[in-house]
């Protein structure tokens, strides 16, 4: 039986009483849980809790502890992704659905080409937790603050491999299989690469090409395509 999940901290193998806006509301106002109904808080580090709604108020939740169990398990290939800002409600959407696919950390960058330069980072981080919650996920990704591309390539050496992905002269065959433990995805601005940057990748010896289809993506598809393609390669339930 599928119950409604909830990320917060407060999560723990105890009663506890939870005064949390967001969550008294989902409970009340949006699923109608009825008193004596299941209901999962997560800690978002891959614990369960499981508790029984007691008699509440419209402010504050009544949780009885009943029993602590590990989430669902994660891929055992750690991603990072590393996504260019993007315009409208376009960045939203690769937070949500790369937290659906398994990423672990999204950090976004600012190109030379990015037009976008700021961006809410408890607004980002608010729906990374929600995507956990809707998907069943145990883990919320990490949001890091924005780096400038060129900061963001000085990182680079930490992984086992940086896939970039771009439209490149003829479409990169499909590797031969490897155990990576920890690998970054990046993805580019709408309006691509710039020429400093392509040669950066070019020069690079921590860098993959990844060509994800013969025609020109949105990023934010790119975004999705390209998570899709390394789980799909290298991941595995741990």
């Amino acid at each position: 039986m599928k119950h409604h999940r909830f990320v917060t901290s407060l999560a723990c193998a105890q009663d506890v009483h939870l005064a949390d806006p967001r969550i008294v509301h989902q409970v009340f106002s949006v699923l109608k849980i009825a008193i004596g109904e299941t209901l999962v808080l997560c800690d978002g580090k891959g614990e369960d809790y499981y508790y029984r709604l007691g008699a509440s108020t419209r402010r504050v939740l009544d949780l009885h502890f009943l029993e602590k169990k590990s989430a669902v398990p994660e891929f055992s290939l750690d991603i990072t992704l590393y996504c260019s800002i993007l315009k409208s409600d376009h960045f939203d959407l690769v937070i949500q659905k790369a937290t659906e696919l398994g990423v672990r950390t999204i950090t976004p960058i600012i190109a030379e080409r990015t037009i976008k330069k700021n961006i809410n980072l408890e607004r980002c981080t608010a729906i990374a937790q929600e995507a956990s919650e809707q998907c069943g996920r145990g883990i919320v990704p990490s949001l890091l603050p924005p780096l400038s591309y060129m900061a963001a390539h000085e990182h680079w050496g930490t992984f086992e491999r940086v896939f970039v992905a771009d439209i490149f002269e003829t479409v990169t065959a499909s590797p031969s299989p490897h155990n990576y433990s920890r690998v970054a995805l990046c993805i580019g601005p709408e309006g691509g690469w710039s020429p400093a940057e392509k040669t950066l990748h070019d020069n690079s010896p921590f860098v993959t090409p990844l060509t994800l289809s013969p025609f020109v993506l949105r990023a934010e598809t790119a975004a999705i395509v390209g998570l899709s393609t390394l789980i799909n390669r290298y991941a595995k339930l741990s």
